[in-house]
């Protein structure tokens, strides 16, 4: 699975960059052209209900990618419907468990 990883508002935690990155076969950055080619996106949204998050933006990718969006508070997080919302670190057993199981 190729996983691409986007951080707003600052750097993912480690521990969370860990799961993803464990499970996935390839992890890409938003800047990489081959990004728009990828099964699974994860956005860390530092600043959790706060920010303003429009999943796609200017990044695209395929329509079929699963997109995670994991933040510290993700009460009033406005994503996607098809988007799965996690609250970090309190979903890390729910996020840990989709990547290691492949969905």
């Amino acid at each position: 699975m190729r996983t691409l990883m986007i951080e707003r508002g600052g750097t993912a935690p480690d521990e969370l960059r860990d799961i993803v990155e464990r499970g996935s076969t390839e992890m890409v950055g938003s800047d990489k052209p081959e990004a728009r080619d990828v099964d699974r996106v994860v956005i860390w949204e530092a600043k959790g209900s706060e920010g303003t998050l429009t999943p796609q933006g200017a990044m695209r990718w395929p329509d079929t990618a699963e997109v995670f969006v994991v933040a510290p508070d993700t009460s009033g997080l406005a994503a996607d419907q098809r988007s799965t919302v996690l609250a970090w670190p309190a979903d890390a057993d729910r996020l840990r468990m989709a990547f290691l199981t492949g969905g």
